[in-house]
Formats: structure tokens, sequence, C-alpha cells
């Protein structure tokens, strides 16, 4: 999948697919949710294999508090950004956001 290095997801639905590691339109796994990738990547002590060789990985896996720390960062965001839902209708945060819902 246009690259040398693909992961094995399994997503909420529990359904799996091969996701390319890294592509160079940025859509990778590893720009997507690096995070993830790091955590992993530093279990299986797979930062020094090939293909996943990435300062960026690194410098995120360097410690235990960092991995940590950006995991509940992810997190927050994910919840901040998510649609609000109020009597079964989703509600709006801007005016942008009426118009697409109307």
């Amino acid at each position: 999948m246009q690259c040398s290095v693909n992961v094995l997801i399994e997503w909420e639905s529990g359904e799996t697919s091969w996701q390319p590691l890294h592509r160079k339109d940025k859509k990778g796994t590893c720009n997507c949710d690096p995070v993830t990738v790091a955590i992993y990547a530093r279990e299986n002590n797979l930062l020094e294999a090939k293909g996943w060789k990435s300062p960026r990985l690194k410098k995120l896996a360097k410690t235990q508090k960092r991995i940590l720390r950006h995991a509940k960062q992810a997190k927050l965001h994910s919840f901040r950004t998510k649609p609000i839902y109020m009597y079964g209708f989703e509600v709006p945060c801007n005016h942008e956001q009426a118009m697409a819902i109307d």
C-alpha cells in the first residue's frame, strides 16, 4: 500500500486492515496517530528496525511519562472535537457549521 512497512490495525468495529506506516502525502498511520504508533514501536522493540527508524517516533517514545501525556492529550482532542447532540439533533458550534447542517 505505497509503503515498505504496513501495520495491521484493528478498528473499533472489530474489522482489521493493513495500513501504510509512512506515505509521501502525509496520510500514513505514523502521521495520523503518532502516539499510538510510538507506544506500539516501543513495546515491540521496533524503534531501531528498518522502516521504523524515525526521529519523531524516537522522540515520542523517549520516556513513559511523555507517552502517557501525549496519549491523554490525543484523547482530550478527540473528546473536544466530537459533535454534540441535543434532543436527537446535532448542535452547531459556529455559523458555518449551522449552515452546513441546515
